[in-house]
């Protein structure tokens, strides 16, 4: 299912960053509205798969968040002190 989704993402960015027809200029603005729309409506079709998909985003976020949060917290807390010159 993450392939799907990866390679659904790649090929929308590459499409996104073609080189429009010369008569029908498109900006980066508007094909990034159609993308999010086209996205919208196939979770709007197939909802279980958006939100089952949407639970392994988080999952894949949080992953490296817990991570550093982790390191953040062994490290040594900064002095309070002023630098001495």
């Amino acid at each position: 299912m993450m392939f799907i989704l990866r390679a659904v993402f790649w090929l929308s960015v590459v499409s996104a960053l073609m080189p429009a027809r010369e008569q029908e200029p498109v900006s980066l603005h508007d094909a990034a509205g159609q993308i999010a729309g086209a996205a919208v409506d196939y979770c709007r079709q197939n909802a279980q798969t958006c939100a089952a998909t949407a639970g392994l985003g988080v999952q894949a976020l949080r992953i490296p968040a817990d991570f550093i949060l982790q390191t953040q917290k062994s490290l040594p807390a900064p002095s309070r002190q002023p630098a001495s010159l």
